[in-house]
């Protein structure tokens, strides 16, 4: 892991209510097949909108950052298309085949900015801080290829979707909120 995405990490680590902060995603994909990642996203426990808030001043104070800003709808509009929820009102919460709840249900904040040249996301998950986070921040990513950690100490590459597409150098879309959603996902798909 880069030096100063690990820095950064293990200063969240160190607070209460996120020990088990991770970087997921698209980042330590990159890195495990050589590759130089465009951004990093941090993924938080959280409960709600406050905690990120408090957690990203925080972050602005310990790292002196001077470019952060709120990117909750850009982060949902990239991920849904749409800048709302996949699901209209009284209309049941979509899961992926494993039974979890979609990765935009999970939001509660997003955070961004450019810290000695890269781009980082601290992501607002709401999930308990405990040692399972990791592995159901994942489970509510598209691609397959996506459902990778790391810990700053440990990279989990044990997912079965994310063993199978690294072998067969493939993407299994394996989350997709509705049809309608399934322009963006292979938007997504060719970049």
């Amino acid at each position: 892991m880069d030096i100063v995405i690990k820095s950064i990490l293990d200063y969240i680590q160190s607070l209460s209510g996120h020990t088990n902060t991770v970087l997921a995603g698209g980042a330590p994909r990159d890195i495990l097949l050589g590759l130089t990642p465009k951004d990093y996203d941090l993924v938080i426990p959280s409960k709600n909108p406050k905690q990120i808030h408090e957690l990203s001043y925080s972050v602005v104070r310990e790292f002196k950052i001077t470019d952060m800003v709120l990117k909750t709808q850009d982060y949902e509009n990239q991920t849904t298309g749409s800048g709302r929820t996949p699901w209209g009102k009284g209309e049941k919460r979509l899961k992926n085949r494993s039974g979890v709840l979609v990765h935009t249900d999970k939001l509660t904040c997003v955070y961004g900015f450019t810290f000695e040249g890269k781009k980082i996301d601290l992501i607002g998950h709401k999930e308990d801080d405990d040692e399972d986070f990791p592995n159901e921040v994942i489970q509510g990513f598209d691609y397959g290829i996506n459902m990778v950690y790391d810990t700053g100490s440990y990279v989990c590459d044990e997912n079965s979707f994310f063993s199978e597409d690294l072998t067969y150098r493939t993407m299994t879309l394996v989350n997709l909120p509705s049809m309608e959603e399934l322009p963006k996902a292979m938007e997504r798909y060719t970049r």
